[in-house]
């Protein structure tokens, strides 16, 4: 989805992660689930805007 607003000229300025646990049963660690998204958008946040340095890219990064 971000690679399509982008290449469709949307400006992009904060990117929320939703991550939650869905009870299916099975055992998560949320924390770590919760960095691994954080870090996985980072690294297609750079892809998307290479441009721009770390502190701008976590920047982009918000939390509901």
């Amino acid at each position: 989805m971000l690679q399509n607003a982008v290449a469709n000229n949307a400006v992009i300025s904060d990117v929320n992660i939703m991550t939650f646990d869905y009870y299916d049963g099975a055992t998560h660690e949320m924390g770590t689930d919760a960095e691994n998204a954080a870090t996985g958008l980072y690294s297609q946040l750079a892809t998307l805007y290479p441009s721009k340095t770390p502190a701008q890219l976590w920047g982009m990064i918000g939390s509901p």
